[in-house]
């Protein structure tokens, strides 16, 4: 009878672990899960910067827009980058126009170039135009007209509305 009472006591504490295990892992994808959508409003200012030094790339990337906001630059393009090395897109894309337009960063094209073409890849319109724009003028890259003509019109089909405006004058000339 003993062993029996210890043998469910056993599975009861091992029940009871792996619940918790569960608990706080779900807790866990829960709070990053946040990031990963729009910021609920329950979640703190602090919470999104220990997400942000923790790793989290969604974060990252909202600390680089509140920096951008104040007008902090540097701050914003050091916080996008973090993000954008890990794969988002509209770091990447924001990463790019620092690049481009010399906020925060050195203006440098091909860097600018880099970026857009990364968050491209992702199917990320705006710098599906860019993109074509920069081969189109040769910025960072050797000018190429059917690349550019290419990106444009990914552009164009994921909905940016620039470049579907520009396939229409282009058409009408």
């Amino acid at each position: 009878v003993i062993k029996k009472l210890l043998a469910c006591l056993f599975c009861a504490l091992i029940v009871f672990a792996i619940s918790w295990g569960l608990y706080v892992k779900v807790f866990s994808q829960e709070k990053q899960a946040t990031f990963n959508t729009n910021i609920k409003k329950d979640i703190s200012p602090q919470d999104v910067l220990e997400a942000a030094e923790n790793g989290n790339s969604d974060a990252q990337y909202i600390v680089g827009l509140i920096y951008y906001k104040e007008e902090l630059y540097q701050q914003a393009a050091e916080w996008y980058l973090k993000s954008a090395i890990q794969g988002n897109a509209k770091a990447q894309f924001n990463l790019a126009n620092k690049y481009y337009e010399g906020k925060g960063v050195e203006q440098n094209y091909k860097e600018a170039f880099k970026w857009y073409k990364k968050a491209s890849e992702q199917g990320h319109s705006q710098a599906q135009f860019n993109l074509g724009c920069m081969y189109g003028r040769g910025e960072g890259v050797k000018k190429d007209y059917a690349e550019a003509n290419k990106w444009i019109y990914k552009a164009a089909l994921h909905g940016n509305i620039e470049a579907q405006n520009w396939l229409q004058e282009l058409g009408e000339k």
